[in-house]
């Protein structure tokens, strides 16, 4: 399941609005294995067949395993999920414009030492996103290999990072393109002029909503982070200065921290200061809060969960990778065990039943009344925890795999004495996930 899932949102995150070359190269290597991978997929044929010669791929549960058969019989894909990004590049070329830009913007932040490393022609390798088709040639391919590995879309083993690759890096909101424009304008002059960068480009990106990877650009940004103190001379960021300075979060994000926060709001409420109800409501209500004690709130939060050292250091990889994203490996364990008493702690726990089951193939954990509840009802039925919250250590490390005694020792420590037995049960899950970050 997990494999169609990962192919479905890579083929439809990059091919979505897919060009009329493409399609026709997509139509003519399906043609090879259309029968067969029909038959094993369950496909309509007249939909399978006609869908790449009316351009429009179709978003349909056998479509998508037709798609995994194709992937699988060309070697694009192992039948494990794993991409073999040399063969996928030697059987498709043609790629969409704008994806072309983006790949173009991202490859010239490593193309100097990826020509370097892969023995490409430089000539080449530059002007391929610019004429907007890629080149399939031996060292271009190691070019390929080189850039997937710099930005961990790709692991060293050759194994994609799907979250990572789907999100890329440059598209922004609205509101918070709009928030830079503004801080931007104060000093946008001066960068320029210190930064060398074009001067129509640095003041229409923001307005664009599309940020522009570039060397002179890249500069500008750097300037720009100095004069607002946001960053000193020596890259350190200075979070509060930088959450003053810019309000507006995306509705997404802001969800994604309400979750975050509740793990730890009473304790970094206490710490702080800051007031409760404007600490708990400023998420849901989507707009953060410029406060005194709300910014010692913040930095209290980001002390707990490792995002920022107590120096004031940021750790920018626990940063993207938050801390309800759980490894895969560790969540495939957890889906299994959950599986056996899925149905009746649903009933118990009150939770949305497509949540609960949805969670573990998501690899995202969700932080929720019911689902807390949920936790604690499986918590409770593997004898991990008693029905007086008392946490049994050894039953949980034999029970799941990536629970070492280092690991069952602190999260049982650290969360052990809550008295919410539901968010205790979430906080411990919550916290093996975060040590196995540490360990995996």
């Amino acid at each position: 399941m997990k494999t169609i899932v990962v192919l479905h949102v890579f083929i439809f995150a990059v091919f979505a609005k897919v060009p009329y070359e493409l399609m026709d190269d997509w139509n003519a290597l399906a043609a090879v294995y259309a029968d067969e991978c029909i038959l094993e997929s369950g496909a309509d044929p007249e939909i399978a067949k006609q869908m790449f010669e009316n351009h429009k791929l179709v978003n349909e549960e056998h479509i998508r395993c037709y798609f995994k058969c194709l992937m699988i019989r060309y070697k694009f894909m192992s039948k494990d999920g794993v991409f073999n990004a040399e063969r996928l590049i030697q059987g498709v070329q043609h790629v969409p414009y704008e994806l072309m830009d983006d790949w173009n913007a991202l490859a010239a932040v490593y193309a100097d030492e990826c020509i370097l490393e892969s023995g490409a022609d430089a000539e080449i390798a530059k002007q391929m996103f610019e004429n907007h088709k890629l080149v399939n040639e031996e060292h271009i391919r190691c070019y390929f290999k080189c850039l997937m590995i710099r930005y961990k879309f790709m692991s060293k083993d050759g194994v994609f990072n799907a979250e990572r690759l789907i999100q890329g890096v440059q598209h922004v909101p609205y509101e918070l393109m709009d928030d830079w424009n503004a801080l931007a304008a104060v000093y946008a002059d001066e960068c320029i002029l210190e930064s060398g960068a074009d001067a129509e480009i640095a003041k229409q990106m923001f307005e664009n909503h599309k940020l522009v990877n570039e060397e002179h650009i890249r500069c500008y940004f750097k300037c720009l982070m100095i004069r607002y103190k946001f960053m000193s001379k020596d890259g350190v960021f200075n979070a509060e200065r930088l959450i003053q300075g810019v309000q507006h979060v995306p509705y997404e994000l802001m969800d994604d921290w309400n979750a975050l926060a509740a793990v730890y709001a009473d304790e970094c409420i206490l710490e702080s200061g800051a007031d409760a109800e404007i600490a708990k409501q400023m998420f849901e209500n989507h707009k953060l809060v410029n406060e005194e004690h709300i910014r010692c709130y913040f930095k209290c939060l980001m002390i707990r969960y490792k995002f920022m050292s107590k120096d004031g250091v940021f750790n920018a990889e626990r940063l993207i990778q938050g801390v309800q994203h759980v490894p895969y490996e560790l969540m495939d364990d957890w889906n299994a065990l959950a599986a056996v008493y899925a149905d009746e702690c649903i009933l118990e726990s009150g939770a949305d039943a497509e949540i609960a089951k949805q969670m573990f193939e998501n690899h995202k954990l969700v932080n929720e009344e019911h689902i807390r509840c949920y936790f604690k009802c499986l918590m409770i039925r593997y004898k991990f925890m008693s029905k007086d919250g008392v946490f049994n250590a050894e039953r949980l490390i034999q029970g799941v795999q990536h629970v070492t005694p280092e690991i069952a020792e602190t999260c049982i420590t650290k969360h052990g004495d809550k008295m919410d037995l539901c968010k205790k049960s979430y906080l411990v899950a919550s916290c093996v996930a975060e040590e196995n970050y540490e360990t995996m």
